[in-house]
């Protein structure tokens, strides 16, 4: 039987940590800039996958 454990950190500033992180998701700023990945070349055509398999019908 797997059993999961809970740690919380003792940082004792840990609270305002997380309401900053929260705030600033909740309202952006105005001037806020988020960082894009470079997107990579994908192929014209991909390859089905077994999740493409779910999805497709076949007429009856």
């Amino acid at each position: 039987m797997a059993t999961e454990t809970f740690k919380i950190s003792l940082d004792p500033l840990l609270i305002d940590k997380i309401r900053d992180v929260v705030g600033l998701y909740l309202a952006p700023p105005a001037n806020a800039a988020a960082p894009r990945r470079r997107q990579r070349n994908l192929p014209l055509h991909p390859t089905p996958t077994a999740a493409d398999s779910v999805t497709r019908t076949r007429p009856l």
